[in-house]
């Protein structure tokens, strides 16, 4: 048995959470307490890049800088891995495994992200 079938639910949201908040302050935004909805199969609009501002593209393998410069005028880190635990998640959460976090909206392709972007806040 592998440990992405020994994962329970509940411990990849909580590694996720927590490694996407440290991404998160070193982007210069504050915590969240949970992961946003998103749509599913879309690197631009899954929980995890609604939660880095669209600053960053997520696929299971990683995730791609979508800016030239972060907003306090550095060049951003243009591929960062994604641990273990995010990569279950963006697999789980593609295959329908969260259905609390899927955003209502994601057949009309148009996510509620609004709520969740604070940058320049």
């Amino acid at each position: 048995m592998g440990w992405k079938q020994i994962m329970d639910d509940s411990t990849v949201l909580g590694s996720t959470l927590r490694w996407v908040n440290q991404l998160r302050v070193k982007l210069g935004l504050e915590k969240i307490d949970h992961l946003p909805p998103g749509v599913q199969n879309d690197e631009h609009s899954c929980p995890i890049a609604i939660a880095l501002e669209g600053m960053y593209n997520v696929n299971s393998d990683g995730i791609e800088a979508n800016l030239d410069l972060m907003p306090d005028g550095s060049k951003p880190e243009w591929w960062i891995d994604l641990p273990p635990s995010a990569r279950t998640f963006v697999e789980r959460f593609d295959n329908g495994r969260y259905p609390e976090l899927i955003d209502p909206g994601q057949y009309d392709n148009e996510p509620d992200r609004d709520a969740w972007y604070t940058h320049g806040n």
